[in-house]
């Protein structure tokens, strides 16, 4: 997908929050740019000033997740990241990104799946419980800032400023993507930068904490079943093998983003549970 110019800022010339819409942090994940390409034409901005942003340039130009690095890693202190990561292009994207999200009061990132079984779901901290209560979803989970440091929510959580990474589905189906375009209407409207009617959401959300990633020990990863997105299993449910160490749950759990990998290092699962009430 070519890419003009990587920020569309619609100022509204009046007193208001700016906010700020990311999508295509990874590459491939073309839903948040289909969502863009039909509602930057015709959205009207009543207050404060709208930037949507285009996430990883290269790699969406080459309709690949990333270039050198997960981009989605590197929102962290310098002291934080390793050399590898650090002489990467994603770092210099992630420096330019970082001062655009500092002039920003809030951040809605968009993200997609190319798992045709994923499950729509928001990641939130505390500070958005509220906003995410009213976003078309039955799953928000947090959490994500500690075992996967260095997203944009991340970010923004150091700040303490409201911000939504929301997943929302399949790439290609077209439910996600007009998912993706409410979404993004809600967000703004409760930021005070529209003023469309767009129903928000009512319904009962699950909160899942995300507590527990691993990482792979060997190159050789592989699951013991396929597993969907928020599945439940059991304590010492066998998770996967890594070479040739069986990987089962510690406890209880429920399973998201479960994935075979050939790599050593890198994140093959995030274990979550689910929480009585929304202090986490």
């Amino acid at each position: 997908m070519e890419i003009r110019k990587d920020v569309i800022s619609l100022d509204s010339g009046k007193p208001g929050k700016i906010t700020t819409i990311v999508a295509g942090i990874h590459g491939n994940e073309i839903c948040g740019m289909k969502a863009f390409a039909k509602l930057i034409p015709n959205i009207k901005i009543i207050a404060g000033k709208v930037n949507f942003v285009y996430g990883n340039l290269r790699a969406i130009e080459k309709n690949v997740r990333e270039i050198d690095v997960n981009l989605n890693r590197l929102f962290r202190p310098d002291d934080e990241l390793t050399e590898t990561e650090k002489s990467s292009y994603e770092y210099s994207r992630s420096q330019k990104l970082k001062k655009l999200f500092d002039q920003s009061d809030a951040l809605l990132d968009i993200h997609s799946s190319r798992n045709e079984n994923s499950v729509p779901f928001a990641i939130v901290a505390k500070q958005s419980f509220d906003i995410a209560q009213k976003m078309p979803f039955k799953i928000k989970s947090s959490g994500w800032d500690i075992v996967e440091p260095g997203g944009t929510d991340d970010y923004m959580n150091r700040q303490n400023k409201i911000n939504i990474c929301a997943e929302c589905g399949y790439n290609l189906d077209p439910e996600s993507i007009k998912r993706a375009q409410d979404i993004i209407k809600i967000f703004l409207k409760l930021m005070g930068n529209i003023d469309e009617d767009i129903k928000l959401y009512n319904g009962e959300q699950k909160l899942i904490h995300a507590y527990y990633i691993y990482h792979t020990k060997t190159n050789n990863f592989k699951l013991n079943k396929k597993f969907k997105d928020f599945e439940f299993i059991k304590k010492d449910t066998l998770i996967g093998i890594d070479g040739e160490e069986k990987i089962v749950a510690s406890e209880d759990s429920y399973i998201i983003f479960a994935l075979n990998k050939n790599q050593i290092g890198v994140e093959a699962f995030i274990l979550g549970k689910k929480c009585l009430s929304e202090e986490k």
